[in-house]
């Protein structure tokens, strides 16, 4: 039998697919729903955890990148688009 506080659709994976859009949702979902006593809404702040995480260490990387190319379009030109 599942428990009622188990029902219904966890908070937290809103958080996760609005994070794509906008990643701050991904760092919302992560402190208010990792600790949570629903195991699925646990399972979703833990994923979002691990992508705010990775968003920033990402953010971090292509920022030194850029600054040490002096040249923030680094990402653009690397992909061959063509930025005038």
């Amino acid at each position: 039998m599942v428990d009622s506080s188990e029902r219904g659709f966890p908070i937290a994976a809103l958080f996760f697919l609005f994070g794509w859009f906008c990643p701050p949702f991904w760092v919302l979902g992560a402190c208010c729903c990792s600790g949570s006593r629903n195991r699925y809404e646990s399972w979703w702040g833990k994923a979002n955890f691990i992508m705010a995480v990775m968003f920033i260490i990402s953010s971090i990387v292509y920022s030194m990148i850029a600054i040490t190319m002096g040249d923030w379009m680094v990402g653009m030109r690397l992909l061959n688009f063509s930025v005038e």
